[in-house]
């Protein structure tokens, strides 16, 4: 198992995009989210490839893989409250481990 940060919203896209896609009734809110927040990175882009920070903060874009394969992703766009999706038990733990290692010592 796998999880990764992504700073990137089009990577995160490429990889959970399909879990999304998968029930767009459901993910619904992700969907247009990310859709936002994707279009907002793309017009934010200067000519040097640097992304600027769309809302003053980085969002939180984390997918989890099992054998090569994404099955579960969460989003988070500060000040509005993480979303989730295909999280499973068997996967908050390393999910856990890895926010206390990575994501809680990355700079704001």
């Amino acid at each position: 198992m796998d999880v990764r940060l992504h700073a990137d919203p089009e990577d995160f896209w490429n990889a959970a995009g399909p879990i999304y896609e998968s029930d767009p009734i459901r993910h619904t809110i992700p969907l247009t989210v990310i859709t936002g927040l994707r279009a907002e990175y793309r017009q934010r882009q200067n000519a040097s490839g640097q992304i600027s920070d769309v809302y003053g903060t980085k969002p939180l874009l984390v997918t989890i893989t099992e054998h090569g394969e994404t099955v579960g992703a969460a989003y988070c766009t500060p000040p509005w409250p993480l979303g989730v999706s295909g999280v499973t038990i068997d996967h908050i733990r390393p999910w856990l481990s890895f926010s206390v290692t990575s994501v809680s010592s990355s700079p704001a």
